[in-house]
């Protein structure tokens, strides 16, 4: 049996002296120690930026322009990733499951356990075009969301002859289960209960709707949007309205309408989607105009950028006005790269993994996309009304 000593860490290597937790955005001081992004902050939050401040564990005087992100200045980091590489490319190498490695030594972490395993090219499973019987006008879908059996899909007004302002629920497989109207929504979150939250950009509110009744809950945002264009969950159970025109995205509790928080955006200049991570609750925006999409601390501090802001283009590393956003259960981010035609899968750490789909494969701009309850299974809805389901782990 083949020894994994080369994939596995000690427990608390990547633990940070002040949370205790394990890092999250790690950064390095010049004198090596290594924090938290949100608790070196914190620490130094009394200083001003022109000045320096003291490392918690060693007391060395650091400048706030010293403080780096970790993995652009380590080595094991970088390791790590290569290594990751490696298992992502295991049946290459002839490694079929993490059953090959000895992984006995309970005071460390195998890292194989952690990481997905990608199909090298992903498979379309299902596809159906999202249009009723009763549609007098053209598809135009513009947001979409997932519970464990249904698909959410939002069908606005874009003019005169497209889109039919419809909520429409079908199966993953294409099975309709039901639909209503409601004016001018642009994107759908489904909270815990199975209520549907809508953005309504004309009336300036988000909707709380009983799917099975069809009917408005509640209504709330009166006064607090300018353009609310998208909408999600985050693992709290409140909703995160993105609004374009304020760039920011604005927070409530879905069940009572109460406002909590507002984060702003202003790295962005078209703020349009919105998602927030199931693991940390980090949050990520795609920027319409500007031809990136940022990743966020919960607080709203910029840990990296994918694409670069204000050139579009189709090259590795490059967007072309990008809409939905998601994440998966491992961290990895999802795009709808819509004037390229294509899905990007980026991991955790703003690398390119793959492409999903592509004009190749047929894809005609991408609006949205959602990850599904059955691990491993990526929706995307495409402008003009097709839905369509691939699997990307094996």
């Amino acid at each position: 049996m083949a020894a994994c000593s080369e994939l596995i860490i000690p427990d608390n290597l990547l633990t940070c002296s002040i949370c205790l937790e394990e890092y999250r955005h790690p950064q390095i001081l010049p004198c090596q120690h290594i924090f938290c992004l949100v608790c070196i902050n914190t620490h130094g939050q009394n200083s001003k930026p022109d000045l320096n401040m003291t490392c918690p564990l060693c007391r060395t005087r650091v400048s706030f322009g010293d403080i780096r992100p970790l993995w652009k200045n380590i080595a094991f980091p970088r390791k790590c990733e290569s290594l990751t590489v490696k298992l992502l490319q295991n049946d290459q190498q002839g490694i079929k499951n993490h059953g090959d490695y000895d992984c006995s030594n309970r005071s460390f972490h195998c890292l194989s356990m952690e990481l997905p395993i990608f199909k090298e090219k992903s498979v379309l499973l299902h596809s159906f075009i999202a249009k009723l019987t009763d549609d007098t006008k053209k598809c135009c879908l513009t947001g979409m969301d997932a519970n464990e059996q249904y698909l959410y899909i939002v069908d606005t007004k874009l003019d005169s002859s497209t889109g039919n302002q419809k909520i429409k629920i079908f199966s993953p497989q294409g099975h309709l289960r039901s639909s209503f109207a409601l004016d001018d929504p642009t994107d759908v979150a489904i909270l815990q209960d199975g209520n549907a939250c809508v953005v309504n950009y004309s009336q300036k509110i988000i909707h709380n709707i009983n799917t099975t009744k069809q009917q408005n809950v509640t209504r709330f945002g009166q006064q607090k949007f300018q353009v609310p264009y998208s909408v999600t969950r985050n693992r709290q159970g409140n909703i995160m309205v993105c609004d374009r025109k304020r760039r920011s995205i604005f927070i409530f509790n879905p069940h009572n309408g109460t406002f909590l928080s507002r984060i702003s955006l202003p790295m962005c200049s078209t703020p349009v989607y919105c998602s927030s991570s199931p693991i940390n609750d980090d949050i990520l925006v795609s920027d319409y105009s500007c031809h990136c999409v940022y990743l966020l601390t919960p607080s709203g501090q910029n840990i990296f950028q994918y694409g670069i802001p204000g050139h579009p283009g189709a090259d590795d590393g490059q967007l072309n006005s990008p809409c939905g956003v998601c994440f998966d259960n491992f961290g990895n981010i999802f795009i709808a790269d819509t004037w390229n035609h294509r899905v990007v899968m980026v991991s955790p750490r703003g690398t390119l993994v793959k492409y999903i789909a592509s004009e190749e494969d047929g894809i005609t701009l991408p609006r949205t996309v959602v990850v599904l309850a059955e691990t491993g299974k990526l929706a995307m809805a495409e402008q003009d009304g097709n839905i369509k389901i691939y699997q990307y782990l094996e």
